[in-house]
């Protein structure tokens, strides 16, 4: 599966530390959003794996294979 949440999470971390050194209350909000989004991702991409592990492990052996 593409995507690491490792990375979206140190994404969101960043954007949190440029929220707090923003100048703006828009900045800073925007920026707060952004980084909501970035652990939304993670936690989509840690379920997805985790499904499609279980899907994996559930699957049938196909003939032939």
């Amino acid at each position: 599966m593409p995507g690491d949440p490792k990375e979206c999470r140190q994404h969101a971390e960043n954007c949190r530390r440029m929220a707090a050194e923003s100048r703006t209350t828009s900045g800073r909000s925007t920026l707060l959003n952004l980084a909501d989004h970035w652990e939304r991702l993670a936690t989509e991409l840690e379920s997805g794996a985790l499904f499609t592990k279980a899907m994996d492990e559930i699957k049938p052996p196909v003939a032939g294979e």
